[in-house]
């Protein structure tokens, strides 16, 4: 059969073709984990399996009982022919799981060098991945698609998928996602944008990138009053806090409890980065 009449076919099952139930008349659970683990062995069997049980494309109901979908498993993944395949039968590329996270934000939120664990990423479990896996390709193929989420889709945390990725570290993602036009100054539910999860968990490449793109505001404090510069501080991380410092954000700038950040940095053991404040401050107010 050629390539087109099969994607018809495929098409035409997943939307009307009545889904596989178990004895008790309810859509079997056990496909979609069998389709986990298919996409954990690799991406071809995913492929396979997807081609076999077509009726996963748009099958909501487990995701919305379960938090998961096929198109979120092979993002999580980095899995592109996976991906491919799940936008040529028609998958509902804006379904969310009980977090409201899409598939953009899972193909910014795990990779090989993913940091902050959440327990929702296959490698926090063993997965490996393949050679030619890839999330920034994924991400960009989700992106350019037009049928995708908006890149400023939000979760239920008002969190987009490039404060994901700036959480994560992954450099190459939030390149992509800023390509495509997402809001490096949006802020979550709490007042924070990307800048300030890549500030907190040391990196500064990121941090570079973000602060390159001219809709960043660096100096722009939290629900609490505090800036991406106090967090960097809190934490010691010296390269942050002088690469915020070198674009503009304000060393003098009180915290919420009215102290500046150097007694907060010397309060965590951080006298370097205290000593760094302290003498930016001086040096600003005798400009």
């Amino acid at each position: 059969m050629k390539t087109g009449c099969f994607v018809f076919a495929v098409v035409w099952w997943s939307f009307c073709a009545p889904p596989l139930v178990r004895g008790d008349g309810e859509k079997d659970p056990s496909l979609m984990d069998q389709f986990i683990q298919s996409a954990g062995n690799d991406r071809n069997s995913a492929v396979q399996f997807l081609k076999t049980h077509p009726q996963l494309v748009q099958w909501k109901l487990y995701m919305e009982q379960n938090s998961t979908s096929a198109f979120h498993e092979a993002s999580k993944r980095g899995h592109t022919h996976v991906v491919l395949l799940l936008l040529e039968m028609g998958a509902p590329l804006d379904s969310r799981d009980e977090f409201g996270r899409t598939a953009i934000h899972y193909a910014a939120l795990c990779s090989k060098q993913h940091v902050v664990r959440h327990g929702i990423c296959p490698e926090e479990t063993g997965y490996l991945g393949e050679s030619d896996d890839s999330h920034v390709k994924t991400m960009d193929i989700l992106l350019s698609s037009g049928s995708s989420p908006p890149v400023e889709a939000v979760d239920n945390d008002g969190r987009t998928a490039l404060m994901y990725a700036a959480m994560q570290g992954h450099s190459d993602v939030v390149e992509v996602l800023l390509k495509h036009g997402t809001d490096s100054a949006h802020r979550d539910l709490s007042g924070w944008s990307a800048l300030f999860f890549a500030a907190l968990y040391d990196h500064p490449n990121v941090l570079r990138i973000l602060l390159e793109n001219p809709k960043t505001e660096s100096d722009v404090p939290d629900s609490m009053g505090y800036t991406a510069l106090v967090i960097a501080a809190e934490q010691g991380w010296k390269d942050n806090v002088l690469l915020l410092l070198s674009y503009g954000a304000d060393p003098s700038r009180l915290c919420r409890d009215g102290k500046p950040p150097s007694v907060h940095a010397r309060a965590k053991g951080h006298e370097e980065v205290a000593k760094i404040f302290e003498a930016a401050v001086e040096k600003s107010t005798s400009l």
